[in-house]
């Protein structure tokens, strides 16, 4: 029996097979985050609904929330009740079979129809109730002809608004009903009748301006004004940078330039600035200056922490006013022409330089052995406006976010250098963790970066998962004896462990808007236009312009600080580039730098915008989303550039026009705030 013959076996293409199972794992990798994120939104779009603590206004059956026509007022209001009346007047055709008012207040509302009350919704004692929609129906004897319908709105420490419609009549609130404040609840009758002043009412979401933006010019004329200087510093690094590529004077051939020359220069030019401003710039410049001032000489003089409930600041965290103490007790005696608001800034000022000192170790630790990624980054850190404005003023910021960032670079430098003392490099990371927590409440946004950390190395270090738990309780051990011993405190005193300037223990406050709406987190652009105040407009704005500019005026609104406008208001258009590179280096995946690294830099800056969109939705007030909150992902930041702006370096001539324009960004914010 003849054989036959034999097939030649097929061999399988095992470089196509893992291509296709690493294809199919990313796909599986992203429709498993895609389903988290969604399963993850659903509690959490509930929450915000329904949670009345969350003022977020959200249209609904064609119907706008509306409010009093007010100007935007960057000043604090006191606690008090506020009283909106809103009226339409409409038209029966035919008497409906059934109409139902759906009517939601912000916070408590009363009804007339003609002069009658139809229902209080919610009682002006319970505002906590306000998201509740309670359906009214309308009398069957609504005939047809002209009527009436009135609400008065109430609410506290913020604007009356107020959303209705019937969709039966053709009523939804908007821009056509009237509105109008009242001053004095006794002139009000039982009937809803007020013959006061009325003004068209305006939607909840327009957008707002503030006349204190409009003195300052907008940023096309300040960045023409300084074009000239621009252009020159431009085209002297670009022409320099493609110089480096042919042919060039042995002399220039022999300069060698590295990251660590340039951490000195940055660090020089900071003494510089310093030395020249921190007398110059008036005393009572600061966010809060006055509450930071009474903390200080509260500690000093009575060797003792305040309570929340002391004073307006004392809510605070207290190890940078105790180190401010120390200083105020050291030089009173001997200084005594200069205020101590001056003195005490050389703190804030040497804090911001040990900033630029972390931004440089940071670069050479991440990116090692490449330094001209090492200067690009050490570069940024060192000359992001939010960190020198911020540091020259008597404020908590500057410390809390140094620390932060000394424990970020901690958790980083963990998954890059071995580390042959965990125990040890744990109770390091475990004394600089307590220490931020004690030196501002939100350093609390570093526990669960500190935790997935530690998870990353249990999942990827399996065999030393024993030290690793013996490291994780040294860690969490030690930062609870630095820090939990205030806290503690507080829950004892006051009730909760965190407490904020928006809690009632000092005084009651607030300030425009009093609520959110969807269009606050989505708008843009006003930053780019009139930078300064423009975070009224929104999230991104306000983040945008605190963090490339002051565009907060350190706080002030009576006077504001002696900057060099011109060019601060220059650097908003400077700092595109910038932000979309730090923008690009989140999404983009990098082969330069360890993926755990990249990972843990991702998560702190999501885990950060987090936080700050909640205490945007939670404590409705313009000022609340500022970047300078996230001083402490100052380093991260600058990792994040490095990667966006890396792909520019291949070719000479884009090479040339990175460095010209970030040289123009840098210089620019130095010249911003030096005052001459």
């Amino acid at each position: 029996m003849k054989k036959s013959p034999k097939k030649p076996a097929i061999k399988k293409d095992s470089t196509v097979r893992k291509k296709f199972t690493n294809t199919q794992r990313k796909i599986i990798l992203w429709i498993s985050v895609v389903v988290l994120i969604i399963i993850t939104m659903i509690p959490v779009t509930y929450w915000v609904l329904n949670n009345p603590s969350i003022s977020l206004l959200i249209p609904e059956g064609g119907a706008k929330w509306i409010r009093l026509s007010e100007p935007f007022s960057l000043i604090a209001g006191e606690d008090g009740y506020q009283v909106t009346f809103f009226r339409k007047q409409f038209t029966v055709n035919k008497t409906p079979e059934e109409a139902v008012l759906v009517v939601r207040a912000m916070k408590a509302a009363a009804i007339y129809l003609d002069g009658v009350e139809l229902k209080g919704l919610h009682a002006p004692l319970d505002l906590d109730s306000w998201k509740e929609s309670v359906p009214i129906y309308l009398p069957s004897k609504l005939t047809p002809g002209n009527h009436e319908l009135r609400l008065m709105v109430i609410n506290r420490s913020g604007h009356a608004a107020v959303l209705a419609y019937c969709k039966v009549l053709g009523i939804t609130t908007d821009t056509s009903w009237d509105a109008g404040a009242v001053t004095d609840a006794g002139v009000v009758t039982n009937e809803g009748k007020w013959n006061g002043t009325w003004s068209t009412a305006s939607a909840v979401n327009e957008p707002v301006s503030v006349w204190q933006s409009h003195t300052f010019p907008p940023v096309w004329v300040s960045f023409s004004a300084k074009l000239p200087v621009f252009l020159i510093i431009f085209i002297l690094v670009y022409v320099f940078t493609i110089m480096k590529y042919h042919k060039i004077p042995a002399f220039l051939a022999r300069i060698s330039f590295n990251a660590s020359h340039l951490r000195f220069l940055l660090l020089f030019v900071w003494t510089i600035l310093a030395c020249d401003n921190i007398f110059k710039l008036p005393v009572a410049m600061g966010f809060d200056i006055e509450g930071h001032m009474q903390y200080i000489r509260y500690v000093a003089e009575n060797m003792s922490l305040p309570y929340a409930s002391d004073g307006w600041q004392m809510f605070q965290a207290p190890l940078f006013y105790i180190l401010s103490a120390i200083a105020y007790k050291a030089c009173s005696g001997f200084v005594n022409n200069v205020p101590m608001e001056q003195i005490l800034r050389i703190l804030p000022l040497f804090f911001g330089a040990l900033q630029i000192e972390l931004g440089y170790r940071t670069m050479r630790l991440v990116f090692p052995n490449r330094n001209n990624l090492q200067i690009i980054g050490t570069w940024i850190c060192g000359t992001m406006p939010v960190n020198i404005y911020m540091s020259q003023v008597v404020s908590n910021e500057s410390l809390a976010g140094l620390l932060s960032a000394i424990v970020l670079f901690l958790c980083i430098k963990g998954f890059i250098v071995p580390d042959s003392k965990p125990i040890r490099s744990a109770a390091i990371l475990g004394l600089f963790l307590g220490l931020a927590l004690l030196s501002k409440a939100h350093a609390i946004l570093l526990i669960p970066i500190v935790m997935i950390q530690y998870f990353m190395m249990f999942r990827s270090e399996a065999n030393m998962r024993k030290s690793l738990y013996k490291s994780f309780l040294t860690m969490a051990g030690i930062a609870f004896l630095v820090a939990g011993w205030f806290y503690i405190r507080n829950w004892i005193r006051l009730g909760k462990p965190f407490v904020g300037g928006w809690d009632n223990y000092f005084a009651t406050w607030w300030q425009d808007p009093g609520y959110r709406t969807i269009e606050s987190f989505i708008r843009f652009g006003q930053a780019l236009i009139y930078p300064v105040f423009s975070q009224v407009q929104g999230f991104w704005d306000s983040i945008y312009s605190t963090m490339w500019m002051d565009g907060s005026m350190l706080g002030k609104i009576q006077y504001f600080p002696p900057w060099n406008y011109d060019f601060m208001i220059a650097g908003a258009w400077l700092a595109v580039p910038v932000a979309l590179a730090i923008i690009i280096g989140v999404i983009k995946s990098s082969s330069e730098m360890n993926r755990r690294v990249h990972d843990i830099a991702r998560i702190s800056l999501v885990i950060y915008f987090i936080a700050l969109l909640y205490f945007s939705l939670s404590v409705p007030i313009y000022c609340t989303a500022k970047a300078t909150y996230t001083l402490g992902l100052l380093p991260f930041y600058g990792i994040f550039a490095v990667l966006g702006l890396q792909p520019f370096l291949t070719n000479k001539w884009l090479k040339g026009a990175v460095y010209g324009w970030i040289t123009c960004f840098g210089v620019s914010a130095y010249c911003s705030y030096f005052i001459l």
